[in-house]
């Protein structure tokens, strides 16, 4: 499954996307967030970054961590950092 990377997980990562595997036919956002920690071998910063990511599974945010979300390899993932500004 593709996952897209952006603003800082994209820099920590040094890409704009990742592939992960999945095997199941259901994954949950917090499964999504520790697979990406998993195939990149996260340290403590990216971890910690990640749980405070939102994740998109075909274009709408998923709002509940554990809730599952049907995926197949043409499912689109989008891990999208907080945004501070003013």
């Amino acid at each position: 499954m593709r996952v897209l990377l952006f603003a800082q997980v994209r820099e920590i990562v040094g890409s704009d996307h990742i592939n992960i595997s999945h095997d199941l036919p259901t994954i949950t956002p917090s499964q999504i967030a520790l697979r990406v920690a998993q195939a990149v071998g996260a340290d403590q910063s990216l971890q910690t970054l990640l749980e405070r990511c939102m994740i998109a599974i075909d274009h709408e945010y998923a709002m509940e961590l554990d809730a599952e979300y049907q995926v197949s390899e043409s499912t689109e993932v989008a891990i999208i950092p907080p945004v501070s500004g003013g």
